[in-house]
C-alpha cells in the first residue's frame, strides 16, 4: 500500500483524510481544520487534527 500511496498521494492520502474526518464526525466532533501532510516523515503522513 505504501508504494501505491507514493505513486498516487493525491488519491490515497485524501481518502485517508476523508476516513479520519468521517471518524471524527461519527464521534460528534467538528472535523473542520483536519488536514493531512503527505509523507511529512519518512514513510508516514501526518494528520493534523483540530483542537
Amino acid at each position: 500500500m505504501l508504494d501505491v500511496a507514493r505513486k498516487h498521494p493525491d488519491v490515497v492520502c485524501w481518502v485517508h483524510l476523508g476516513v479520519a474526518q468521517g471518524f471524527l464526525e461519527a464521534l460528534g466532533c467538528d472535523a473542520d481544520g483536519t488536514g493531512i501532510r503527505p509523507f511529512a516523515e519518512p514513510g508516514a503522513c501526518l494528520l493534523d487534527l483540530p483542537r
